[in-house]
Parts: C-alpha cells; sequence; structure tokens
C-alpha cells in the first residue's frame, strides 16, 4: 500500500514538473523571472521619483513597486 502511494505521489510530481517545464519554456524572450529589484526601487523612491514611475522605468506593477519598498 505504502509503495502504491509513493508511486501516485511521484507521478503528481512529475507531472508539475513538467507543468513548470514548459510554462517556463513559453515565457517570452526578455521577460524576467524571480524576485523584483527591491534595491533599484528603493534608491528610486528614495531619490524622488513616484511609484508609477518606478513602475515603469523597472517593467513592474506599481503594486508591486510598493509591496517591495
Amino acid at each position: 500500500m505504502d509503495c502504491l502511494l509513493f508511486s501516485i505521489f511521484a507521478c503528481i510530481a512529475e507531472f508539475e514538473r513538467e507543468l513548470i517545464r514548459s510554462g517556463l519554456a513559453a515565457a517570452p524572450n526578455g521577460k524576467r523571472l524571480g524576485r523584483s529589484r527591491t534595491g533599484q526601487v528603493a534608491r528610486l523612491h528614495a531619490s524622488g521619483a513616484s511609484w508609477r514611475e518606478i513602475s515603469e522605468q523597472l517593467k513592474i506593477g506599481v503594486g508591486i513597486a510598493c509591496r517591495v519598498f
């Protein structure tokens, strides 16, 4: 019984891995993946730039820029 359960979980994990791999392959070229640029957001905000200016310059959402800071 334990071996069957382990096999089912292994199949699910392999399926999820393939989903992630195909999603990354389908991402547009030049798309930045991973964490946003927190240091750049802080530096631009300290220089007086608005959240909208920061988001347009770094190509991230306004909400993400606010949340990062």
